[in-house]
């Protein structure tokens, strides 16, 4: 299965997309730029028609420059590093510049569940390990600069499943208190749940965070990942059989990462709740303890799959001085 943000990046046909992360432009509502262009103008609308000429100069130049990074031959992997590309039409200047290959963890974005198992197979020291790997991993992704870019709920689950903690921003100074509080109460046995172990209501309970399926947030322009970390150290008891739970992993709306503890999962299940039957999906530690060593391994994947890429500026400038400056990032095929 491709990586579903890839699917958002390419698209079904597998074409390369360009991403605009930001815009800035000299501001004229474009309702009142068209309607200044209708009738008798007064001085007033003529000053808003020529600003929003001028602005839609620049934006188009924009576009100009998305298409031949989408769609020319090798443009994009022939632009160097800092060093800008620079060309003229009447109507502006237009100067592309590769930023850099940006790492993973710099440009990510996600919506990640968090889908921990607190049977009775536990005891508190394994308790005690599973919540530290769950709090390390929410402060590997307290970015620098990255506020709001990363949003991590909480479910526990046993025969039953509970949010514990939900959709809440991690920020980048590690604090992330609702979600470290929601980790740190976790109590052995998973008291309130109904016994035993059952996937299918566990994967049911992750995916109501994703209300609309892939892409349900879209708060840089464009549709954010949805991510699944399953941490479970037993086999499913509720007579779900492995197609039961896969059918739940798919519904979810989100790429499913599991990390099996112990030698009590088997490698049906693991295969099942996991979107791909790969090291990039699928992971195993000994024992709690271990698992705060494959924890880190565990992000690493996670946050590869909100990667994006290459990170590129456009700016286009208008005969008048109107600037428009996006910043994007860019998949190649």
């Amino acid at each position: 299965m491709k990586n579903l943000y890839q699917e958002l990046l390419h698209g079904q046909d597998g074409v390369a997309m360009l991403i605009v992360l930001g815009f800035m432009a000299l501001s004229v509502p474009m309702v009142t730029g068209i309607l200044s262009f209708s009738g008798t103008l007064s001085k007033d609308s003529q000053t808003k028609a020529a600003i929003l000429q001028s602005q839609y100069s620049a934006q188009g130049c924009t576009q100009y420059a998305s298409y031949r990074l989408t769609n020319e031959d090798n443009y994009a992997t022939n632009l160097v590093e800092g060093v800008p590309d620079v060309y003229n039409f009447d109507s502006c200047t237009i100067t592309v510049t590769k930023v850099a290959n940006v790492p993973a963890s710099e440009v990510a974005y996600a919506d990640i569940v968090l889908l921990l198992d607190v049977t009775v197979s536990l005891d508190t020291i394994d308790l005690g390990h599973l919540k530290q790997a769950a709090n390390n991993f929410v402060d590997a992704f307290s970015l620098g600069n990255a506020d709001g870019r990363v949003r991590i709920g909480v479910v526990r689950f046993r025969g039953s499943a509970e949010s514990v903690v939900n959709m809440t921003d991690v920020d980048q100074h590690g604090v992330s208190e609702p979600l470290h509080n929601g980790i740190n109460g976790l109590l052995w046995g998973g008291p309130g749940l109904v016994s035993g172990t059952n996937f299918v209501t566990a994967l049911n309970a992750s995916g109501v965070h994703f209300a609309t399926g892939l892409g349900d947030r879209v708060d840089p322009p464009f549709p954010v990942p949805n991510l699944v970390v399953v941490i479970t150290d037993g086999d499913d008891d509720a007579g779900n059989g492995n197609n039961d739970i896969k059918d739940a992993s798919n519904h979810t709306g989100a790429e499913v990462f599991v990390v099996g503890v112990g030698g009590n999962i088997s490698s049906g299940t693991r295969n099942s709740i996991a979107s791909e039957a790969t090291s990039q999906y699928r992971f195993t530690a000994t024992d709690y303890s271990d698992l705060l060593i494959i924890i880190n391994d565990v992000f690493s994947s996670v946050s590869g799959s909100s990667a994006v890429g290459t990170l590129i500026t456009i700016e286009s400038v208008s005969a008048d001085g109107t600037v428009s400056i996006s910043e994007v990032i860019l998949q190649p095929e």
